[in-house]
């Protein structure tokens, strides 16, 4: 007797929809073998969506088609050709095996048998259709879901730490929503991602899907994440469209001030000198171009060797608790010495190169003295400004404790009083946001200034360059190049690419009869062509022989 195969599967976006659930497919399979008369057997797919569809994610119609070719299998019953694909490479790749071993390829709306020309060209209609019907399905969810963002509906995947989904929609969980407060409050406070991490673990807090404990790499994501802030975007990859989705905010306008303020500081210590006891030329600016971590500094000297090190990778490398988190793919450490050599060496040569720097050095020791009153006023408008808020958020502060008193006396309602509170709390918010515009509009104008100062002083001496001293090339470096980012290969080989505040690499001076153009010495007119503003080289460090003990 004759077996008649019968393979079932649900899209798991549609388990029971249009009466085709796996056990309706089940039931129809094997009343069609009892009235053909055969036995039936039963391959049971599960849900498994149509979304890539392939056969690494079909294990039991692998099975299904390895028997075919072995010649086990002469029949087979699925509801509709779509049950087996709705991929058009897939699908072909099936029907080739059906055809080149005689299978009989029974549906619910009939029996087709593809050695038969009028079925093979029926079936493959039947395949168009459904592939066409899948595209047009994708299609419809895709737009489905960007209208659902713009309604501000959380689409899938757990809510972010703080948050739950009710009616679609993120809402605050309170309890998770006083930690992230008190996370953000304790960075605020000067503590490390790393003492944060402790004291969550010491509170007995506990992060979500199911973990046991927070991880440095938890924290620092919650600590980037934009929902507390009140918002978040969706990109679809597809249409290049990115859909902003306002939600509650967690933070408040003050402490998310206070957060950026302290991020920003930390970026510049990390980025200092000033708490350092050894001289680093590159120390700011080196990055690790596998993660995006600052390279760090560290000498040895017993052992008579200096090196750069990504710290994400020796931070991640010395945390017990870090077993899970991505781990850094940089190579071995950079030796001091030749890297800061040989990316001296490339800075040089593309600025004797380069015509753009030779001109800035022109335009800024002409400006210069123009500029210096209209700084200093502004300067100084700047610095009145501060002082004045600084000025008012004393008095601020001051009537807060006189309102409160008035509570505690007993001369006012608590609800007046919280209400004046509430007027106060928003005023000083105002004020505060304002007094760090300020400062940062101060330390902006102060930096320009100073990188006016040495682009005049450092330019008019390039030929010097080689000759200059430590300090002197460590702040011409700042001042040309932002960052350098350097991603390790094998042999002790590293691709170093460097970032310059301006086009200067490859650029060119070009003869122009534009009205207006500079002239050279000899009286004709040129112009300028910006170039590049990265160049990538190849540093290539031998291997160090280990030095032999003494004996």
């Amino acid at each position: 007797m004759d077996t008649l195969h019968i393979y079932t599967r649900v899209s798991s976006t549609a388990q029971e929809e249009d009466g085709t659930s796996l056990d309706t497919q089940k039931q129809l399979g094997i009343a069609r073998a009892k009235a053909l008369g055969m036995k039936a057997k039963v391959w049971n797919e599960g849900g498994q969506s149509s979304k890539g569809d392939d056969l690494l994610n079909r294990p039991e119609l692998t099975q299904i088609l390895t028997r075919i070719e072995s010649g086990e299998i002469k029949h087979l019953w699925v509801f509709n050709t779509d049950r087996l694909s709705r991929n058009e490479t897939t699908w072909s790749l099936i029907r080739l095996k059906l055809l080149q071993n005689d299978v009989k390829l029974h549906t619910a709306s009939g029996t087709f048998q593809l050695s038969n020309p009028m079925d093979k060209l029926l079936l493959g209609i039947l395949s168009e259709i459904s592939a066409y019907d899948n595209t047009l399905r994708t299609e419809r969810m895709r737009l489905g879901k960007l209208s659902r963002l713009r309604q501000g509906c959380w689409i899938g995947g757990v809510a972010p730490y703080g948050y739950k989904v009710v009616d679609r929609k993120l809402v605050v969980q309170a309890e998770e929503a006083k930690t992230v407060r008190e996370i953000f409050r304790e960075y605020c406070e000067g503590m490390s991602v790393k003492r944060i991490r402790k004291s969550l673990i010491e509170k007995g807090v506990r992060p979500r899907r199911g973990n046991k404990i927070w991880s440095l790499g938890s924290v620092e994501a919650l600590l980037s994440n934009s929902h507390y802030r009140g918002s978040y975007t969706v990109t679809d990859k597809k249409y290049k469209e990115t859909v902003e989705i306002q939600c509650e905010a967690i933070l408040s306008p003050s402490l998310l001030q206070n957060y950026n303020a302290a991020r920003q500081n930390r970026k510049t210590h990390r980025a200092g000198e000033s708490n350092l006891r050894n001289f680093y030329l590159l120390r700011g600016l080196l990055f690790c171009g596998h993660c995006e971590s600052v390279l760090g500094g560290r000498i040895y000297p017993t052992q008579r060797r200096s090196v750069y090190y990504c710290t994400r990778r020796e931070r991640l490398r010395d945390d017990p608790y870090a077993k899970n988190l991505t781990k850094c793919t940089c190579g071995p450490y950079l030796r001091i010495k030749e890297t800061d050599e040989f990316i001296w060496k490339t800075v040089v040569e593309v600025l004797e190169q380069s015509h753009h720097y030779k001109e800035k050095i022109k335009q800024l020791s002409l400006n210069a003295k123009k500029a210096d009153g209209a700084e200093a006023i502004d300067s100084r408008s700047l610095q009145s400004q501060i002082r004045r808020t600084g000025r008012e958020i004393q008095e601020i502060k001051r009537s807060v404790v006189s309102v409160e008193s008035s509570r505690i006396l007993q001369k006012r309602g608590s609800d007046v009083v919280d209400a004046i509170l509430k007027n106060l709390d928003e005023h000083l918010q105002s004020i505060e946001a304002r007094r760090l515009d300020l400062l940062s509009r101060l330390k902006n104008a102060d930096k320009l200034k100073r990188w006016t100062n040495w682009m005049i002083d450092f330019g008019t001496r390039i030929t010097e360059l080689k000759t200059m001293k430590d300090e002197a090339k460590k702040e011409f470096l700042e001042g040309i190049v932002s960052k350098i980012t350097v991603i390790s290969a094998p042999d002790n080989r590293y691709t170093c690419t460097l970032f310059f505040r301006l086009p200067y690499v490859q650029d060119k001076l070009l003869k122009a009869k534009v009205i207006g153009a500079k002239k050279t010495a000899k009286g004709a007119r040129f112009t300028v062509q910006d170039g590049k503003d990265t160049i990538t080289a190849e540093l290539h460090l031998p291997v160090m022989k280990r030095r032999r003990r003494q004996t």
